[in-house]
């Protein structure tokens, strides 16, 4: 390895024991024989949510869309019919099928009055489908994986969720940043309540 790089796997134990010393949690809690009542030792069932919003791989661009906007989410998992993970949609996945270049969004923000052009490119994406779209190299997690390895997955990758699998690869549910940051924040005010 050459010299100045680190190992990802030490810089995400870094990453790691940094985030549990500045919340104030013991090391040791990291390890599963320790209790899984405090937030830092949960695992992701514990946290996840299980309301999901899936499309399977013959959606529509125009219910995909739809989906993205009414339920105010960043990521969609596609399914087959047994719920079997086959990829993930993102806004910028189809940010980027509306626009393959940076350019043109650039273009038509500048040209804001020119809400026909817009229109035009969004009826030419009528036929593609959730297949079409999808990502299939998906970052996911196991429903028994401790929360603070999610949240170094996260931080490496650089992703705000993660859709959680069972280990027959059925999506049970999505875990956020928001969640395990609200599970550590409320972690610390029941230690602080018991001083």
């Amino acid at each position: 390895m050459p010299e100045g790089k680190r190992r990802p796997v030490l810089f995400l134990r870094n990453i790691s024991m940094t985030i549990l010393r500045s919340s104030g949690i013991d090391m040791r809690s990291m390890h599963p024989i320790y209790s899984k009542k405090e937030s830092y030792g949960m695992i992701v069932s514990e946290i996840m949510s299980k309301d999901l919003v899936t499309v399977t791989a013959d959606t529509p661009f125009r219910e995909i869309w739809k989906q993205f906007f009414s339920n105010r989410i960043h990521t969609i998992p596609v399914v087959d019919k047994k719920k079997k993970l086959l990829g993930v949609i993102s806004r910028a996945d189809l940010l980027r099928a509306l626009y393959p270049q940076y350019q043109h969004v650039l273009e038509y923000l500048e040209s804001a009055r020119d809400y026909e052009k817009m229109e035009e490119r969004v009826d030419e994406m009528e036929g593609k489908l959730a297949k079409d779209l999808m990502s299939t190299r998906v970052i996911f997690t196991r429903e028994d994986t401790l929360i603070m390895r999610v949240l170094s997955r996260m931080i490496v990758r650089k992703v705000d969720q993660l859709p959680v699998l069972t280990y027959d690869d059925k999506v049970v549910g999505v875990v956020t940043k928001g969640d395990i940051f609200y599970s550590l924040f409320q972690a610390r005010l029941r230690r602080n309540k018991k001083k």
